[in-house]
């Protein structure tokens, strides 16, 4: 997961985890969740409305600032 206000950042951040830590770059867009904090949103408003119940959302960069921001995606900031 990576939220940052320009989503070519946040889709960046993800990219280099998915492609060094994973060695899947393709996981960036497949079943990665990045983008403006709008965008985020509506990524994990489709996920659940396709049935999630649950999530696992790692920051991958920037951690505090990731969970900061994440708060306030879903309204607990």
């Amino acid at each position: 997961m990576s939220v940052h206000e320009r989503p070519d950042v946040a889709r960046a951040e993800l990219h280099r985890w998915f492609s060094v830590v994973y060695h899947n770059p393709d996981g960036t867009d497949a079943s990665g969740v990045h983008g403006t904090p709008a965008q985020v949103r509506e990524r994990l408003e489709a996920l659940v409305a396709m049935g999630a119940t649950h999530l696992l959302l790692n920051p991958v960069a920037r951690h505090a600032e990731q969970v900061e921001a994440l708060a306030a995606v879903v309204g607990l900031s």
